[in-house]
């Protein structure tokens, strides 16, 4: 792994990696620092198991919390041929707010993502700049029809169709038409996805794989080493990969080292009157 360091191409590096990593990031509510304990091996999917029994199953066992805080994320970045290694905090408040701080160099915070339901603002702290937009912006760039509610979800690990708020089981089916594959398919106007069950669990989301119909883009999100504490079973592991026709362009390995659950978080927005309007396109093509 590279180092970060304050160079003006590592900036733009930097907040490029950031923006992906952080708007898809899957991990900063499933985790919390405690003494694992074996998982008890899983039994096969029945063939007469519905895709309503599991879908029942999933939301029965996903985790539900009013906050979040983790203070503690190790990142490890590959970003079109480039490495870092990044230390990240998240916090959230559900259905209301969530942030995330990258601090690459010594816990000084460089960069910061505000995500609300109405839009997300990411800010630039060294340059005194902030690229502000909706989430439109992915499905009108990238094909990617995500929202809030996608990204919470994925963030928690719980069960979500990137294109409806509310869903039924009908919106589902296996994959080849049995639950030997422990794998859900949904289809919406502009995107599929696949849900994959974690083999040695079962009743959790393992992977979910989002592509753009009319584009070329697929996001991948796995979860691995799931642990259990507190009757809460959760993954430290999180791995996202990003493609563009069929050519990988980056992969965020998240490694969750401590959260707490349900503890009083105000979440207030950074005042930008101290910061420059930027175009986040205009950064891209940099």
């Amino acid at each position: 792994m590279i180092t970060f360091n304050f160079k003006k191409n590592n900036i733009h590096f930097g907040i490029k990696a950031f923006i992906f990593s952080a708007l898809f990031l899957a991990s900063c509510g499933t985790a919390k620092k405690a003494v694992q304990s074996p998982l008890p091996p899983a039994k096969p999917l029945a063939e007469t198991v519905t895709t309503a029994e599991i879908i029942n199953t999933l939301q029965q066992s996903q985790p539900s919390f009013t906050t979040g805080n983790a203070n503690k994320i190790s990142l490890d970045v590959d970003f079109k041929g480039r490495q870092m290694t990044m230390s990240a905090v998240c916090q959230m408040v559900t259905d209301s707010a969530i942030h995330i701080s990258i601090m690459p160099f010594m816990g000084i915070e460089l960069f910061k993502l505000e995500m609300t339901p109405r839009g997300f603002v990411i800010i630039d702290k060294m340059n005194k700049r902030f690229f502000e937009n909706t989430y439109a912006y992915f499905k009108n760039h990238f094909g990617l029809a995500i929202n809030y509610e996608t990204i919470q979800s994925l963030m928690s690990n719980r069960l979500f169709m990137v294109e409806k708020k509310a869903f039924v089981p009908a919106d589902f089916v296996w994959k080849d038409g049995s639950p030997a594959s422990h794998t859900l398919l949904a289809s919406g106007e502009k995107t599929t996805q696949q849900i994959k069950l974690d083999d040695a669990l079962l009743n959790r989301i393992g992977e979910v794989i989002i592509k753009a119909i009319d584009y070329n883009y697929v996001m991948t999100t796995t979860y691995s080493d799931f642990q259990t504490a507190d009757d809460m079973t959760f993954p430290r592991q999180v791995w996202i990969k990003l493609e563009d026709n069929g050519e990988i362009k980056g992969t965020f390995n998240f490694n969750i080292q401590r959260i707490k659950f349900n503890d009083p978080i105000t979440l207030k927005p950074t005042n930008l009157s101290r910061y420059t309007r930027g175009d986040l396109n205009d950064m891209f093509r940099k």
